[in-house]
């Protein structure tokens, strides 16, 4: 099956989401920590 530019688009994007998901949970994690320690 040959893969189209739009296949290749979709699956790059997927990685995207995959990676900012990731950034984004770092951050609340951070976040929590930073919080934790001004108590």
């Amino acid at each position: 099956m040959v893969k189209t530019d739009i296949d290749q688009l979709l699956e790059e994007t997927e990685d995207l989401a995959m990676d900012v998901s990731h950034l984004i949970i770092k951050n609340v994690e951070i976040d929590r920590l930073l919080d934790s320690t001004q108590d």
